[in-house]
């Protein structure tokens, strides 16, 4: 498996981001997959947790999403890094929001994702801090 393994993945993440659809984003992942946002959270397991992690975090939530990604480096065993970049609007503020971050992916030789984990930082900060503070 090369890059090319990695782009129809990632083509495909983006559209359920851009597209709003929690199922299409579980579909991606292996029945016992593994999904972590963010350094300190707890591993989402499987295609039903995914799904409704999915659907808390951006149904109702964001509005006018693009999304975009640069593929990084790839191992022999499936292994992935992305740099990955989605804008959108905050549909509680009205807010333009943008993030950029990066994607650790392992996949099968199916194409599906077995374990996920992601960073990221936002702006402007969901905390409403500034970027200096």
């Amino acid at each position: 498996m090369g890059f090319e393994a990695l782009n129809v993945w990632l083509d495909a993440y983006g559209r359920a981001w851009e597209n709003q659809d929690p199922s299409a984003a579980a579909a991606l992942f292996t029945e016992d997959g593994t999904y972590v946002w963010g350094p300190f959270a707890e591993p989402i397991t499987g295609q039903p947790a995914i799904r409704r992690a999915w659907e808390t975090a951006t149904q109702g939530n964001q509005a006018g999403i693009t999304f975009g990604y640069e593929p990084l480096a790839m191992t022999e065993d499936g292994r992935y890094l992305a740099r990955w970049w989605a804008s959108m609007e905050s549909v509680q503020t009205g807010q333009s929001v943008k993030m950029e971050g990066i994607f650790l992916i392992t996949l099968t030789e199916s194409g599906q994702c077995r374990v996920f984990r992601e960073w990221w930082n936002e702006y402007p900060p969901a905390t409403g801090a500034s970027e200096f503070e």
